[in-house]
């Protein structure tokens, strides 16, 4: 008996109607952009398009850097390129939950190392090893080295850790997470138990929970909401004018402003996974101003951190003209008065003794996640400079 054979019509239709759905639009406006010599294209967040040329010779072809030359020059001469990607990471976020980050649930976006010192999914993140609880205790002790070298010098030093979103929502971190997750000692409540032995000025942000009005993260985003991030300036400031007795004035807040579109970082993160979804939320920012005091010391600060210390030094710099900040980025860039540094790592390559004698406090940042880092190498840097460097005090 003959039999004949059965084609998979379901599937060979729903990946035709995928395909349609992709390409369909792109192509309907490659022959409008034709038309009408207008590319009719959507700009990709993120992500920038530049083509270095490559010679064609026997080298090039052998070491692939030509083929690669090639595909690149069709991708970023292929329009509308940014709409078809677009459609396509739209349709794998919406029907697929799909994305460069982890979306959990309620379309909510986190960082897979924020879900790992959260849940302690992996060993680096579990502080009930000995060995992570003494290099923690050390880093704490190497803290306390450095406040007392710096009050030697008439300066201050103050440490303050920045939010994790997963810890404050660990209600919409995807399910499968929590198979591999451990009951163990989170890095930043053996941070808090060590420090808390020393003298050393320090802030855990999460501790301002309660007193927040407005949301503390969006779905949007993994940085700190604006208000949850300026109210953590202005209590930051209030703890810098303690720790060094100087008035420096503080911002302050006249009314909040509500948008559908979303305040400096509020939506970072999605607008990076470049999809035409948009979520409903509504978006809070405080309408700030500087209050001065009768005998104000002006702002001199060195300050370092991860991107989440952007906001303190933008806090400051939109509200006080006259503040010097000197900022670095983990261990890779500095930006001092309009002054970009690149070091790469390299603690050598950036003068520290220079800028430590423009300052009279220091100020450390990391974000939960990132305790792990112990500030990237740059307070045991800080520490070489303070100890075989003649600073003269302020």
């Amino acid at each position: 008996m003959h039999r004949t054979k059965k084609r998979p019509i379901a599937s060979v239709t729903i990946v035709s109607i995928f395909l349609i759905i992709l390409f369909l639009p792109g192509f309907g406006l490659k022959i409008v952009s034709f038309v009408t010599g207008n590319p009719m294209d959507v700009t990709l967040n993120g992500y920038t398009d530049s083509v270095n040329v490559v010679s064609a010779n026997t080298n090039t072809w052998f070491s692939g850097e030509l083929q690669q030359y090639w595909s690149k020059n069709f991708e970023e001469k292929l329009k509308p390129r940014g709409l078809m990607v677009k459609t396509y990471n739209t349709i794998n976020f919406l029907l697929f939950n799909e994305s460069l980050r982890i979306i959990g649930k309620n379309r909510d976006i986190f960082e897979l190392q924020y879900i790992n010192a959260e849940l302690v999914l992996t060993d680096a993140d579990d502080f009930s090893i000995e060995s992570n609880v003494r290099e923690m205790s050390n880093f704490v002790q190497l803290l306390r080295e450095v406040r007392e070298k710096l009050n030697c010098l008439g300066k201050e030093l103050l440490v303050y850790v920045a939010p994790s979103k997963a810890a404050i929502f660990p209600e919409n971190i995807p399910d499968r997470y929590f198979l591999y997750s451990r009951e163990h000692a989170r890095s930043v409540d053996v941070f808090r138990q060590e420090i808390e032995k020393t003298d050393v000025p320090y802030l855990i942000c999460s501790d301002l929970l309660e007193k927040l009005t407005y949301p503390p993260f969006y779905t949007t985003g993994i940085h700190w909401s604006r208000t949850y991030e300026q109210y953590a300036s202005h209590v930051i400031l209030e703890r810098m004018a303690q720790i060094t007795g100087n008035q420096y004035g503080n911002i302050e807040w006249e009314k909040v402003e509500s948008s559908k579109k979303p305040f400096l970082r509020d939506s970072d993160v999605l607008d990076l996974a470049n999809v035409f979804y948009r979520p409903d939320v509504t978006y809070y920012k405080y309408k700030t101003h500087w209050t001065e005091g009768e005998e104000n010391v002006p702002i001199r600060l060195l300050l370092q951190g991860d991107s989440f210390s952007i906001g303190l030094m933008t806090d400051i710099q939109e509200n006080n003209t006259e503040a010097e900040v000197h900022w670095i980025s983990r261990n890779n860039t500095m930006q001092s008065m309009g002054e970009v540094i690149n070091f790469k790592g390299d603690w050598a390559q950036l003068d520290l003794q220079h800028y430590l004698e423009k300052v009279d406090i220091v100020v450390v940042e990391i974000v939960e996640p990132l305790l792990k880092n112990y500030s990237f190498g740059f307070v045991q840097a800080l520490s070489e400079v303070l100890e075989n460097s003649d600073i003269p005090q302020l």
